[in-house]
């Protein structure tokens, strides 16, 4: 089967699941299975293995609510089987490697994670995705509470990544300076952000958001420009700066 065969039956899997025929998506899958192995194609895998993680109802905690924890330990080792096919299939494939690593993440298993990132970063160290890499890594970190080796993967993420794809890696990373307490950080990045993207709603509300947390400011007003809200800003306070050396030079 080529890669543009399995293709469709992922569009297939994505109706069935839509209509509810998990059965039937699931009886798709299987049947389909050889042919995507023989092609090499690790997105088929991916695509099953996080079928079956919403079937199962697995959520951002990893904890299945309407199954049993017999249920859930075997959803959890099918999935684990599935991206360990996926990556069998095509060992180049960055994002299963980074899915099954965020699955083993939010399953509770962080070293797990860090093994499944650190063994895909050593097979495409020079992969324009490696930036995805670091980034997940620094999340892994952040969540354990080591900041230092957080900021020093998403540093190596923004290296790492082209121009092109860098917007999500440079809100990540002020996201979590500004959760960490280094708003100063977080303003360089989402600035950043914005000169490089400046037609991105998410660069500017990013900014928006360390603006208002900052400088103590009003919400957005509804219907403004995102853009001339900053610069309006920006402003008052240059002036609000000028007014006191002003004031200084008198006294």
């Amino acid at each position: 089967m080529w890669p543009q065969s399995t293709r469709v039956v992922q569009a297939l899997a994505e109706v069935g699941e839509i209509r509810g025929d998990i059965t039937g998506v699931r009886d798709l899958f299987e049947s389909n299975a050889r042919s995507a192995q023989k092609g090499g194609d690790a997105g088929f895998f991916q695509s099953w293995a996080l079928f079956e993680l919403r079937t199962a109802g697995v959520g951002s905690g990893g904890v299945a609510a309407n199954e049993t924890s017999t249920k859930l330990v075997r959803t959890q080792a099918r999935v684990r089987q599935l991206f360990k096919r996926a990556v069998t299939a095509n060992k180049y494939h960055s994002a299963s490697w980074v899915a099954w690593a965020k699955h083993e993440q939010k399953s509770g298993n962080p070293e797990t994670a860090r093994k499944l990132l650190i063994t895909g970063i050593s097979h495409f160290p020079n992969s324009r995705n490696i930036g995805w890499f670091h980034c997940s890594l620094g999340h892994l970190a952040r969540q354990q509470g080591d900041i230092n080796t957080a900021r020093a993967c998403y540093e190596r993420a923004v290296k790492a990544t082209p121009e092109y794809k860098l917007l999500p890696v440079l809100l990540e990373f002020a996201r979590m300076e500004a959760f960490h307490g280094s708003e100063r950080e977080a303003l360089r990045l989402s600035e950043k952000a914005v000169r490089m993207f400046p037609h991105s709603e998410f660069a500017w509300r990013s900014l928006i958001e360390l603006e208002i947390r900052r400088r103590q400011l009003p919400k957005l007003p509804a219907g403004m420009d995102v853009e001339a809200f900053i610069t309006g800003a920006r402003g008052k306070k240059r002036a609000g700066k000028q007014k006191q050396q002003g004031q200084g030079q008198q006294g």
